[in-house]
């Protein structure tokens, strides 16, 4: 079973918190009592069998995003904003493009236990799919996108734009 890092639970909370609690509860109204004990007690750190955050994430984005057109792109776009502060972000601003593409197998083996990225890049797109995970939730795949939306912001790209032609396969596109 595939497994990707609790990561998303901390940026779930974050935003809840900033939303006020009336907003949080609704949520966790809406929870199965297993997705409550993850939303609860899940570390960022840890790997959580994809199954379980399925249901969690595309909860949380409806209720995060009600108005957005694509809420679990979009909840993935603020994960990697929250998550790639620091170093991370200083990275992003300094590195060229093709660095970024470089290392974004070693950050995909941070993030989930299965697939094997496969990254092609030209000068205004970026084509990325994770080989050998046939299987991969469209909830993920939406939110692996939105994260890589939030990346290209991250370095200064503007009139990003993302297609998913399939389950785990991305092509992403800017100016």
């Amino acid at each position: 079973m595939p497994k990707l890092k609790g990561t998303i639970l901390t940026v779930m909370r974050e935003l809840f918190a900033r939303l006020g609690k009336e907003t949080e509860a609704k949520f966790l109204a809406d929870l199965t009592p297993e997705e409550l004990v993850i939303y609860h007690t899940g570390l960022p750190g840890k790997f959580i069998e994809v199954d379980s955050l399925t249901g969690l994430i595309t909860k949380a984005a409806g209720h995060l995003f009600p108005k957005h057109p694509h809420p679990i792109r979009e909840l993935g776009r603020y994960e990697s904003k929250i998550q790639l502060t620091g170093i991370y972000k200083f990275f992003l601003n300094v590195a060229s493009l093709g660095v970024v593409v470089k290392t974004y197998p070693a950050m995909w083996k941070t993030y989930a236990d299965s697939g094997n990225p496969i990254v092609k890049l030209s000068d205004d797109r970026v084509e990325l799919e994770a080989e050998g995970w046939l299987d991969m939730p469209m909830v993920v795949t939406e939110k692996i996108g939105g994260f890589m939306i939030g990346i290209w912001e991250l370095m200064g790209y503007q009139e990003i734009k993302l297609q998913i032609p399939a389950k785990g396969k991305w092509i992403l596109t800017w100016k």
